[in-house]
């Protein structure tokens, strides 16, 4: 779960920083400063880093554009032109659905090492992220107006949800893997035996 939540602490970072430098620089400002960002990292990893072995990767296809728009800041961005937001109120808005996810996952994770069934936890989780994705268009369906509270509580909801069926599918994997009846537990085993 700290891994977790601080995953969502960098989502919380990220645009408000965005923002700030948009703000600050104008467009070309948040992509330079990112930019030479990873760039001296990349340099900083060549020296930090031991060598290892080449290996070869499997390629991986590219998302498709219906996968991004399906994405729930993508159509928070598209929504920003209707609302005619800031670029520093567009940051926050992206921050909603990280910081949501950040506070909440410390929270779902005690609830699945105590007393919450894990399998239940994600079943919860999908049902938010379904109704948080269904306030954030609002959906076709939903005879309701586009406004800005509807997406920050479809945001809202969109993260609790990411924070209840990750951290409960990770909990629930690593407990499953630990079962004796589980081949998984074998292969995690069996190379340490070997050596």
């Amino acid at each position: 779960a700290s891994l977790e939540t601080f995953f969502g602490l960098g989502l919380i970072v990220g645009p408000t920083v965005g923002g700030a430098l948009y703000q600050i620089g104008g467009y070309m400002t948040p992509f330079a400063v990112l930019g030479s960002t990873l760039f001296l990292s990349a340099i900083m990893t060549a020296f930090v880093l031991p060598e290892h072995a080449d290996s070869e990767m499997d390629a991986k296809d590219g998302a498709s554009l219906l996968q991004v728009l399906k994405i729930p800041g993508v159509l928070l961005a598209a929504a920003s032109i209707i609302f005619d937001l800031s670029p520093v109120v567009l940051g926050l808005m992206f921050v909603i659905n990280g910081a949501t996810y950040a506070l909440t996952a410390p929270c779902w994770g005690w609830l699945c090492d105590t007393s919450f069934v894990p399998k239940i936890a994600t079943i919860i989780g999908c049902l938010l992220i379904i109704f948080g994705f269904s306030m954030v268009g609002p959906a076709p369906f939903l005879p309701i107006e586009t406004s800005l509270w509807l997406c920050v509580v479809g945001l809202m909801l969109h993260g609790l949800g990411i924070a209840a069926q990750l951290v409960a599918s990770f909990t629930d994997a690593l407990r499953t893997s630990m079962t004796p009846s589980t081949d998984v537990q074998q292969l995690l085993i069996s190379p340490r035996e070997e050596n």
